[in-house]
């Protein structure tokens, strides 16, 4: 009897101790690798992530500084309201036009229902131009061909003497919103 008392006994102190103090190690142990191949996907998708942003920066660093200038021009991070009012009287005196009656305005929600969510913003320059039909298309041809993204919205006209006309003209213009 003395004999299997001893073998008894460890035997319940070992599944006592692996009850209590092993089984709680090993269920650490899981956690900590659990934790562990968490960290490691994270790691690896900021390997990913590090590796596009250097591509992107690569191909940034590409454009030339020009070539940023006339993105800038194209797409402005402003509204800049004295530059659009400036292009525009460029583009008409080149074809020997004058704009007058010159009227900026910004552009928010155009829906007027809930938040503005776009990522650009709407300024509408409003301007008249007296002139003949042929230079009125040559000057709409000459927005169109401009560097800064417009939409002509409107154009309202009224006949005047000897092939002069005068034409009341919407433009639209864009810029990014800082994010």
């Amino acid at each position: 009897m003395k004999k299997l008392v001893l073998p008894i006994f460890l035997i319940i102190v070992s599944v006592g101790l692996v009850i209590w103090y092993v089984q709680p190690i090993f269920s650490e142990i899981s956690q900590i690798r659990s934790k562990q191949n968490e960290i490691n996907q994270a790691l690896g998708t900021g390997k990913e992530l590090s590796a596009v942003v250097e591509a992107k920066r690569q191909v940034y660093n590409q454009v030339t500084e020009a070539d940023r200038v006339r993105l800038n021009k194209l797409l402005p991070d402003n509204t800049d309201n004295v530059r659009l009012i400036i292009d525009i009287n460029e583009i008409a005196s080149k074809i020997g036009l004058t704009i007058r009656n010159i009227s900026v305005g910004i552009n928010g929600n155009q829906s007027g229902v809930g938040p503005d969510n776009r990522e650009y913003g709407v300024a509408t320059l409003n301007f008249s131009v007296s002139a003949s039909y042929g230079l009125f298309k040559v000057l709409i041809a000459a927005l169109e061909d401009s560097l800064r993204l417009v939409d002509v919205s409107s154009v309202s006209f009224s006949a005047g003497d000897k092939d002069l006309n005068e034409y009341n003209i919407e433009i639209k213009t864009y810029w990014l919103k800082s994010l």
